[in-house]
């Protein structure tokens, strides 16, 4: 008889290798040597976490009811307030209080698949800006003279702090809290509404200072002091004047009044589609481009480099040749940027690809085979999302949803343990979340919009998903040697209320038999009423045995366990019987002439 344990399990899951691989605990003997060998890793593990060496299931899910029914186009946390965006409307509540109330004045398209959002902040420069010219000419490659003399009064308006809102349709939004804390909204300026009316000689104001102008577009994100928009053709980048998010009239003349809308000063890395567009580490623009490759744009910051309109132009460095197929699956992991591609999860590091000594690595490798024969979507057809994926950190823990080999899931990284730990299922079902928003002030909450149109709030709920781990599977590693499964012994610790737990046995990888077990809490005899010591003081611990007298033989066995309740599992042990290989009768080899 042979027994393997399992005592620990923060080396989180491991699919990369073959199940056999993954030997839980047991004496292995070498000539007179005897050695103890032990592993940490697992199989898969369904909503649990693994952080502190023993598996625990999850909280489970609440779908908010009160949320209004309707297209959900986009949800984003706008300090203590969640805002989701409806069938085009906009609705916002503030973090922990019940109801939702609808953002006036917002109006936007009600079929789009999605929203873009971005965050802005106030002008950090108002000066006027005004075209040098030569012989009263002006052209792009001319510089711009900024007056900041203190008798021009230049932008002294500006724009409040605020969520700029596209829908690649119409004109923007701008979402923002009022000197009373209300939240507010207008529609943006055009470029026709831009106006500056100052004195070109005298540089005196003549009326207000109107230089909003937004274009219509999609992708966003603010680097570096501008702000970016991809246009409506998905190529073009759009860019603002330094330091104002909102002006997108770069283009000037000799008197300081518009010269040429944001097409006449826009950028494109010059292929497919964008499909992403994130500001990174060490002073980069990632930009995605249809599958065809992924680029790093930076400032032309170079001695004597050429401006356009007295703005830097831009220089496109080749990343590597991946497709990151959206922007909301974009997040950083312990210095890395990770994304989502179509064949699964990769990271990456902007320093070191600016310093020339960049890589990009599959940084799923230990799941990938979860990933085999689905590929990720989140493109849009003529307006239709034919896909859904997305990803953020939240509690130390990054969280992707994307499509696998058991159907959509919710696939944990734990960023301090380094491993991958679960795929929680329960929380939003087989669906994909389109997009996910935390708010980590005074408490930590994250919300999911699903693609059956759903807001849910994760982790949420006092009960616990029911947790299942496969564990590695136990082997003799020698062919000429096979074994039975006699008895299991699980200890299941940190109890507080009834549970049950399912055993399954696997051997060659066809179940065998599956017993439940079902026990009640009961409270301590003699409860702790000193200082506090613990959470888990006053808990049950339970040494759960499931015996398999008839059992099947086979070179190989696992065993799953499901349990309910809330407890934690400790420790496994798995005690076999040794046997001997039986050529069964119909594979034995047979004379041919």
């Amino acid at each position: 008889m042979s027994d393997y344990k399992q005592t620990s399990f923060a080396g989180g899951m491991n699919l990369l290798l073959d199940d056999t691989r993954l030997p839980v605990s047991f004496k292995y003997k070498e000539g007179s040597s005897p050695y103890d060998i032990t592993y940490n890793q697992y199989r898969l593990g369904l909503n649990v976490r693994t952080r502190f060496d023993v598996c625990s299931p999850v909280p489970s899910a609440v779908t908010d009811t009160t949320c209004p029914a309707g297209l959900k186009q986009g949800l984003v946390a706008f300090g203590n307030y969640i805002i989701c965006f409806i069938a085009g409307t906009a609705w916002y509540k503030l973090n922990g209080y019940p109801g939702w109330t609808q953002i006036q004045n917002f109006s936007m398209s009600k079929t789009a698949p999605r929203y873009w959002t971005v965050a802005v902040p106030l002008n950090t420069t108002n000066y006027a800006r005004v075209a040098v010219a030569t012989s009263n000419v002006a052209t792009a490659n001319n510089p711009i003279l900024q007056v900041t003399q203190a008798n021009v009064i230049a932008g002294s308006f500006g724009n409040n702090p605020g969520l700029l809102v596209q829908d690649n349709i119409n004109q923007a939004q701008f979402i923002y809290l009022d000197v009373t804390g209300t939240v507010q909204c207008r529609t943006t300026q055009t470029y026709n509404q831009w106006s500056f009316p100052i004195d070109s000689k005298t540089l005196q104001m003549t009326g207000p200072d109107n230089r909003e102008y937004v274009p219509v577009g999609n992708y966003m994100e603010w680097f570096n002091g501008i702000l970016f928009i991809v246009g409506q053709d998905r190529t073009s980048i759009y860019r603002s004047v330094s330091g104002r998010p909102l002006d997108f009239v770069v283009n000037v003349d000799i008197a300081g009044q518009k010269g040429g809308d944001a097409t006449t000063t826009s950028y494109s890395v010059g292929v497919s589609g964008i499909t992403a567009m994130r500001a990174m580490p060490g002073n980069m623009l990632f930009v995605a481009a249809g599958g065809a490759a992924c680029f790093g744009v930076t400032l032309n910051t170079t001695p004597n480099a050429p401006t356009l309109f007295g703005e830097y132009t831009f220089i496109r460095n080749i990343l590597f040749n991946a497709n990151c197929i959206t922007e909301r699956g974009i997040i950083d992991v312990l210095g890395d940027s990770v994304f989502i591609d179509a064949n699964g999860i990769k990271s990456f590091n902007s320093v070191e690809q600016q310093q020339n000594e960049g890589r990009n690595s599959v940084f799923s490798s230990t799941i990938q085979s979860l990933f085999t024969n689905v590929y990720q979507s989140a493109t849009f057809d003529q307006g239709y999302a034919t896909g859904w994926c997305s990803a953020i950190n939240f509690d130390n823990y990054a969280i992707f949803s994307v499509k696998t080999t058991l159907g959509y899931a919710l696939v944990i990284y734990d960023t301090i343990n380094s491993v991958w730990s679960s795929l929680d299922e329960l929380q939003v079902g087989n669906h994909a979340v389109k997009q996910f928003a935390s708010i980590t002030i005074d408490s930590l909450s994250l919300f999911a919009i699903t693609d059956d149109d759903r807001l849910v709030q994760l982790y949420a709920d006092g009960n616990k998903d029911t947790a299942t781990i496969r564990l590695g599977a136990v082997c003799e590693q020698d062919p000429k040697k096979e074994l039975k499964v006699a008895q299991v012994r699980a200890i299941l610790t940190n109890i507080t209320s009834d549970y049950s737990v399912t055993c399954s046995l696997f051997t060659n990888n066809r179940l065998d038999y599956t017993q439940t077990q079902s026990f009640k809490y009961t409270a301590p005899v003699n409860p702790y009423v000193g200082t506090p010591i613990g959470t888990d003081v006053g808990t049950q611990t339970n040494n759960i045995m499931f015996s398999f007298p008839n059992s099947s033989q086979g070179w190989k066995s696992f065993i799953v366990l499901s349990w309910t309740g809330g407890g934690s599992l400790s420790s496994t042990s798995i005690t076999t019987v040794d046997g001997t290989p039986m050529q069964p009768l119909m594979t034995q080899a047979v004379k041919t002439n």
